[in-house]
């Protein structure tokens, strides 16, 4: 059995009003983290991780 991420359970549990409100929050912060990154190419799966990590630990 696997089991579900940090995210996918808060999503479960109504932490967040949707799904794409969610991807929306971590497209957000990775593409800040791309950003302050220099924009370098290669990063993408590294910085998506992180940003769910941060997001999955704000409350809204």
């Amino acid at each position: 059995m696997v089991k579900k991420n940090v995210v996918e359970a808060k999503i479960n549990k109504g932490s967040f009003e949707s799904k794409e409100q969610l991807r929306t929050k971590i497209k957000a912060k990775a593409y800040e983290f791309w950003e302050k990154q220099g924009r370098k190419n290669g990063n993408d799966r590294t910085h998506w991780l992180e940003a769910e990590k941060i997001i999955s630990r704000v409350k809204i």
